[in-house]
């Protein structure tokens, strides 16, 4: 968040004669006087542009909000303070106290804006924040509790002003004011940000593709060297050793291609992993079977030389 605004501004007062200022003074009116609650007026007014260029100092792309643009923002608004009291005069000073309620009404298309920025930001809707700091929501307006002070100088040609509670004030303004503005670089940003995310998650998804199609090879490669090793291995067998083990082999092709399913099913639901398991799974198979008939053509070779010699 921002530094504390303190916000006092100075004016010039279009009141004409001693009269005016002596009214604003020590007059009946008082804290009631149009001219002093103009200038507290202009000192929000004032602290809600510099809120809202220093909100937006870090954005990119030249989509930052100028001050001329919030000055014309903030002349759609409305400023208007109701239930004025004075809450404490000195006699020896020409300072006055005074407490109230500043009601600012925007148009309907301004809440709107802000609205849609702050849910795009991930932030409160205006309604619940203002409930949330127990502010006056009226339909398009918004009624803060204020506390501001005027005093004349010495020689009655100025005023100045100072709102004593500025911070809530200034913020929910200055966040309003900001919304509206920024509402279509704040857009274009989700939807660059939106379209960034779905990039990289195609990305992503092609390399996981590209990862099982690249699994799916290398175990297809790898049973088909495994089908060359326990083909050539059947082969070496003499043709009476093939025929008198050749039911065991059809068993244990079931029980391979049975095997190797379940397992497959077992580890993902992807047909490309699953097909890459099987392969993976038939390929330690045959390997296995290779191995075991390998044995089998050594001792059959054997039993034969000891039966020849």
């Amino acid at each position: 968040m921002f530094r504390r605004a303190i916000l006092i501004s100075v004016v010039s007062l279009s009141l004409t004669g001693c009269d005016a200022i002596s009214n604003l003074i020590s007059g009946p009116q008082g804290c009631l006087d149009p001219a002093g609650q103009t200038t507290a007026i202009d000192a929000v007014r004032e602290a809600v542009e510099k809120y809202v260029l220093k909100a937006a100092e870090n954005m990119e792309g030249g989509s930052q909000p100028t001050g001329s643009k919030i000055r014309a923002t903030l002349d759609q608004l409305k400023f208007v303070f109701e239930d004025v009291r004075t809450t404490k005069e000195d006699p020896d000073s020409s300072k006055k106290f005074c407490t109230g309620h500043l009601k600012v009404s925007f148009p309907e298309q301004i809440l709107k804006d802000a609205d849609a920025v702050f849910s795009l930001i991930g932030e409160e809707t205006l309604g619940k924040r203002a409930d949330k700091e127990g502010i006056r929501k009226d339909a398009n307006a918004i009624v803060f509790d204020a506390d501001f002070n005027v005093q004349p100088t010495d020689d009655g040609k100025k005023v100045y002003a100072e709102v004593e509670n500025p911070d809530m004030i200034t913020h929910m303004i200055g966040d309003i004011v900001g919304g509206h503005l920024l509402r279509k670089p704040v857009e274009q940003a989700n939807r660059s940000r939106i379209d960034q995310e779905a990039a990289e998650q195609q990305q992503a998804e092609q390399a996981q593709t590209d990862q099982r199609e690249a699994v799916y090879e290398e175990a297809k490669a790898t049973n088909d060297l495994a089908m060359q090793g326990i083909n050539a291995s059947w082969n070496a067998l003499p043709s009476e050793v093939r025929q008198r083990v050749l039911p065991m082999q059809r068993a244990w092709i079931k029980r391979k291609d049975a095997e190797c399913k379940i397992e497959a099913a077992n580890t993902s639901t992807d047909p490309t992993e699953r097909e890459a398991a099987r392969l993976q799974c038939q390929a330690r198979f045959n390997n296995q079977r290779a191995s075991e008939i390998n044995d089998l053509v050594s001792r059959t070779a054997y039993q034969q030389s000891e039966e020849t010699y």
